[in-house]
């Protein structure tokens, strides 16, 4: 009896013990806000010991709050940072097993939209945006940023890593970085570690008429990384190679990068074309022209030069960059004729350039109290290009044609840019935009046919948008007006006016509502820019039409998301109107003909869609599907009705370290203009990946089975045309990309905003 009373007693040390030992880690917590007084969900919380080094992190709710543990007594430092915010350093002294902090009030720095629904622990849903907040999967399965947002799946987005394309209703996407506009090579040397959130917007107040894609990374402070990635085609000479890193040092950010693209292969499906023309005398005319395989040759190198210094209230981005490309193309065809006088012409054709572009940005942000900020950037290009170009043609076996030029080109092209925002008080925020792109091509030619040519292009552009919050509806109105100038042998001008209404109900945490209706005037004028270069057929030229009548569209589309934590379903219906769109007239002259384009007819376009994203087994298997109906409605001088079905899939697997994905895209109707119609063909592909701390290694089969094709067709009264085209989109493709990262132990806190916080209110200045 003694000894279980012993026992006893021992267990309930050992119980109390450990009960001790759990009691005495403490837990910090309080609740974030704005000045307003407004809870901010998402904050980054994160507590450090004193020397630096991260202990835990956590993400402030939809109520502001949050709750961090820490092992023990004593003093730790917490950073909270928030984009759009300032960032603020607290020092505590931990002494208790609950330290309640109160409201911290931190301050903006750009506008912010308020209300926040919770959707999940991976996403959160406000009225304009929805943000993303991607897993260690995710990351982990990934060397850039495009692989990371096509790893996410997001419902009604498209993204191709491959390609390097993003689309959200066939319209192309906006990248961002921390709210300022990124190229292409900043995407793609970003390490996924680094990106804390994906923000996708509905509406953006600095671009109220595209969709955005906003990529928020840590604010680094110290340390680096360099990225080495390799892509090359198994089966052929095709592939890229290139080098980047990144360097970070307190306020300010270095990044260099070089990437080589080049091939050397022979293509041996390309092209074909079928014609038919009606004569004047009621006969008819067929030709055929067939493309036989195509050589294509060459390198092109790109490399960069950035940096960026981020202050309290403003920000300062540089860029330098260079182009070089060296494309060597030999294509070759077959026409063939059902005509007396001419049955067979057989060309051949080769283009060689030396292009030498440099080029640079210089952009301003700053910050003002009133939550206004203004931006001032300019973007400057220069191309020299030396272009040699071989044309030979043979009339049944005899030479027809024998055409050497050689055209020495200067490319200008400027776009200044001015923007300012302002966030009033009562919810209501204002965006002014001016800009002005001009493009200046001067070119001489020598050889066979001598000459000089200038193109001259300018289009100054000016855009007013208004967004307004009210608690669960959001409504924008964007107006976009301009003036271009085009001259080449005369100059003309055009002015186009544009104006978008957009209205998004959010009536709770699930679902939410977004109609959006637009009008555009757009002048429309088909001038082919150099007679030269077109190719010499003898028996058809195109000419462009210097009269032709202005287009005006109208588009409506109502969109509507069901937002659950194991995926999001989603449903589009968008009715587009074209007015007084344009056709192509084809007469004789001087025994060719000719194809003009001119005014006439109107088209109607009708495409409604159901997608939905589901996570199938929680981290490991999501599945992205969509499908749809597109009916087109064509009236010019007869009714022509053209309509497709929509439809696509993506299913991503991962597994620890592998990673397997398959993709399948429909055929696409790229365009629908009065009787004429292009769409590519369905395309599939799959891969499958394996990542180990740094290396990452992909195998990409694209389009194994067939080769992706793009077809086009016209039928008029007096003139027919359907051609075929195939792409090179098709292979095996080996992938392998290393990132080493240096300096990411500790953290290196700038100024301290407090030096400590008691119970009660902090309020960050």
């Amino acid at each position: 009896m003694c000894d279980i009373k012993i026992c006893r007693l021992i267990g309930w040390a050992i119980v109390i013990m450990f009960s001790s030992h759990a009691i005495a880690q403490s837990r910090i917590v309080g609740t974030i806000v704005d000045e307003k007084g407004q809870p901010l969900d998402a904050v980054d919380v994160g507590c450090f010991s004193c020397d630096s080094v991260k202990l835990s992190t956590t993400l402030s709710d939809a109520k502001g709050t949050f709750s961090l543990k820490v092992p023990d007594a004593g003093k730790y430092m917490l950073r909270l940072a928030c984009v759009g915010f300032k960032d603020a350093v607290l020092r505590l002294d931990v002494n208790k097993e609950e330290n309640k902090l109160g409201q911290i009030t931190m301050h903006s720095i750009s506008v912010q939209l308020a209300e926040v629904e919770v959707q999940a622990q991976t996403a959160i849903r406000q009225i304009d945006r929805t943000l993303l907040f991607p897993t260690k999967e995710q990351k982990k399965h990934a060397f850039n940023g495009y692989n990371v947002l096509y790893n996410m799946m997001i419902a009604d987005l498209d993204v191709d890593p491959f390609t390097k394309e993003i689309k959200r209703h066939n319209q192309d996407v906006v990248l961002c970085i921390n709210g300022r506009e990124a190229k292409p090579h900043e995407i793609e040397q970003m390490d996924p570690r680094d990106i804390r959130r994906i923000d996708c917007y509905d509406y953006h107040p600095e671009f109220p008429m595209q969709t955005v894609v906003d990529f928020v990374l840590v604010n680094r402070q110290y340390g680096g990384n360099v990225n080495v990635n390799a892509r090359q085609a198994l089966a052929r000479v095709d592939g890229k190679a290139n080098v980047s890193a990144q360097v970070y040092y307190k306020k300010h950010e270095f990044s260099a990068g070089v990437s080589d693209t080049y091939q050397d292969f022979t293509q041996d499906k390309t092209s074909q074309s079928d014609y038919q023309f009606r004569m004047e005398n009621g006969s008819v005319l067929n030709s055929r022209e067939k493309g036989l395989p195509m050589k294509n040759k060459g390198n092109n190198v790109n490399a960069y030069l950035q940096y960026l210094h981020t202050m309290e209230h403003d920000r300062l981005s540089a860029q330098l960059w260079i182009n070089a490309q060296r494309p060597d193309v030999t294509s070759s065809s077959v026409h063939t004729y059902d005509w007396d006088e001419f049955s067979t012409l057989s060309t051949n054709e080769r283009t060689r350039s030396k292009n030498r572009a440099p080029g640079g940005m210089l952009s301003y942000e700053h910050y003002f109290q009133n939550q206004s900020k203004l931006t001032v950037s300019m973007i400057y290009n220069y191309g020299n290009n030396t272009y040699t170009r071989t044309y030979q043609a043979w009339n049944d076996g005899a030479l027809y044609d024998d055409n050497l030029t050689d055209i020495a080109e200067h490319y200008h092209y400027y776009n200044p840019r001015i923007k300012y925002m302002h966030n009033f008080k009562n919810g209501l925020s204002l965006n002014m935009m001016l800009e002005h792109v001009q493009q200046n091509i001067y070119s001489t030619h020598t050889g066979t046919n001598e000459g000089k040519e200038k193109y001259l292009s300018g289009k100054t552009t000016g855009i007013v948008s208004m967004a307004k919050q009210w608690d669960k509806v959001m409504g924008a109105l964007t107006l976009m007006g301009g003036r271009q100038t085009t001259e080449q042998e005369q100059k003309h001008h055009e002015f186009v006016y544009n104006g978008q209404f957009m209205l998004q109900y959010m009536p709770n945490r699930k679902h939410v509502v977004r109609a959006m209706t637009a009008a555009v005037y757009v002048p429309l004028e088909f001038k082919w820019r150099s007679t030269i270069d077109q190719p010499m057929d003898f028996m058809q030229i195109k000419r462009g039409n210097p009269d032709l009548k202005d287009i005006k569209a109208f588009d409506v589309m109502v969109d509507y998301s069901y937002n659950r934590p194991w995926g999001t379903l989603g449903a589009t219906l968008e009715n587009q109107f074209y007015l007084d769109n344009f056709s192509i007239y084809t007469y004789r002259e001087n025994d060719k003909f000719v194809h003009s384009y001119y005014s006439g007819g109107h088209a109607h376009i009708l495409v409604g869609e159901v997608r939905g994203s589901v996570n199938l087994i929680p981290k490991m298997l999501t599945l992205k599907a969509n499908g749809g109906y597109r009916r087109g409605y064509v009236d010019s001088w007869k009714t022509h009705r053209v309509s497709t079905w929509i439809y696509g899939a993506d299913l991503l697997f991962t597994y620890k370290g592998w990673m397997a994905s398959a993709k399948l895209r429909s055929r696409q109707i790229s365009e629908e203009f009065v009787m004429y119609k292009n769409y590519s063909g369905a395309t599939h592909s799959f891969n499958i990946g394996y990542a180990s701390n740094a290396l990452n290694v992909v195998l990409d089969v694209r389009n194994p089975f067939h080769a992706p094709r793009k077809y086009g067709s016209y039928f008029s009264v007096d003139y027919r045309e359907s051609s075929k085209n195939y792409m090179v989109d098709r292979g095996v493709f080996l992938t392998v990309s290393y990132r080493f990262r240096f300096g990411n132990k500790k953290h290196r806190f700038g100024e301290v905003e407090i030096e400590s916080v008691d119970n009660g209110s902090a309020i960050l200045h």
